[in-house]
């Protein structure tokens, strides 16, 4: 692995043998007419999952002029691709973690074997630098115990017995009592701001910003619900384990007792 991250040209490639059996035209076909500057979706995507392999931001991976990461010789194209309110990312990513289930399907079977499923819910924090992004605030460092910019990220993951896999995620700030989040007048009115359709995918993922995350990491569990995995219970630290979590998992009160009993 270290040798191939080593060659960026050649993780380039490793990346794109590694996708072809999603068969990302057919899977994401909805998106067939979405093109950049005459390049595919599928392809942009796959080079943006490159970029992120590689630990390289857009910027660097076009600065350092990555042959195959350098499309018309501009960043753009990524930008413009990743700022559009209508694509719905959530939903891409769903069909790809699904259409990698039917690829793995045959090898996750053990006969005679039981099996534990379980959710696994987390979140994390992405500190940053900037104080123009949109919805930035300062977030709670539980490990530090101070307030740092940036944002938390909720993420839902699933153990099949056999493999693990992010299932969904989400972006929150923390306004705080002030509505404020730690932030002065000025500096929120520096920040960036889109006019998108209250409709629009963008504009949803906008309105998460402020919602709780424990309302967030219940609809991630019901949309795992809803695409067919079952999971035997959840996994989460102390901050997740709440009765709106457990009552996603039993309706019997005598067993959400036992579970929350000191």
């Amino acid at each position: 692995m270290e040798s191939v991250l080593s060659n960026k040209e050649k993780t380039v490639s490793r990346v794109e043998h590694f996708m072809q059996p999603f068969n990302l035209g057919r899977t994401l076909k909805n998106y067939s007419n979405v093109k950049q500057k005459g390049f595919s979706f599928t392809d942009v995507l796959v080079r943006l999952c490159t970029i992120q392999v590689l630990g390289m931001s857009i910027y660097q991976a076009t600065r350092e002029q990555i042959s195959r990461l350098v499309l018309c010789g501009e960043k753009c194209v990524y930008y413009r691709l990743m700022e559009n309110p209508l694509i719905n990312w959530r939903g891409i990513y769903t069909r790809i973690v699904l259409r990698y289930y039917q690829i793995v399907a045959d090898r996750s079977r053990c006969e005679g074997t039981k099996i534990i499923r379980c959710f696994v819910i987390d979140d994390a924090l992405l500190e940053k630098t900037g104080k123009c992004i949109e919805g930035i605030t300062k977030v709670f460092d539980h490990v530090t115990r101070r307030s740092v910019l940036g944002l938390k990220m909720p993420v839902l993951g699933y153990w099949d017995g056999f493999n693990f896999v992010a299932l969904d995620a989400s972006l929150h700030n923390e306004t705080g009592e002030s509505g404020k989040g730690g932030l002065t007048a000025k500096e929120q009115r520096r920040q960036y701001k889109a006019s998108r359709d209250k409709d629009s995918f963008g504009a949803k993922s906008k309105k998460e910003l402020t919602q709780s995350k424990i309302d967030t990491a219940v609809q991630m569990l019901q949309r795992a619900s809803g695409l067919g995995l079952c999971a035997d219970y959840p996994v989460s630290d102390s901050w997740f384990t709440c009765m709106e979590i457990i009552k996603e998992y039993t309706t019997d009160i005598r067993d959400i007792l036992q579970v929350t009993a000191p």
